[in-house]
């Protein structure tokens, strides 16, 4: 789950059709209050996700993106675009590693922390 400067959070389930699919991403926004929450699916998904595993979700204040997170594979949206999305607004980043990614935070100015098990390593990515 994300949050972006307004108090907005997401989350994001992948249908994955067959063990050779990535699968395709239905991405989630709403709000959470004291007592409740409330979300609903944004009517445009990405047909094709990124990597096999679903492993976070992380927002980016400096840039106002979503990123999707899997094993050496992240993609991100603008926030600003869902529900209307075109191709090239969708950015998908493959890593040459063999590494399981498993989260991604962003500071306030944009610096990207990548976390990853197995050999636990802390990574920083700038401008991403």
């Amino acid at each position: 789950m994300a949050f972006d400067n307004n108090g907005n959070a997401y989350t994001y389930v992948k249908y994955r059709p067959s063990r050779r699919h990535a699968g395709s991403i239905v991405i989630f926004k709403g709000k959470i209050y004291a007592k409740s929450a409330k979300f609903r699916a944004i009517k445009q998904g990405i047909a094709n996700g990124p990597g096999v595993q679903t492993q976070g979700m992380s927002y980016n204040p400096a840039n106002n993106r979503l990123y999707l997170v899997s094993d050496g594979v992240i993609t991100s949206v603008p926030v600003r675009k869902l529900g209307h999305l075109k191709n090239k607004d969708v950015r998908t980043t493959r890593f040459g590693t063999n590494l399981e990614f498993e989260g991604l935070a962003f500071t306030g100015s944009g610096t990207g922390y990548i976390m990853t098990i197995r050999g636990a390593q802390l990574f920083t990515i700038e401008n991403f």
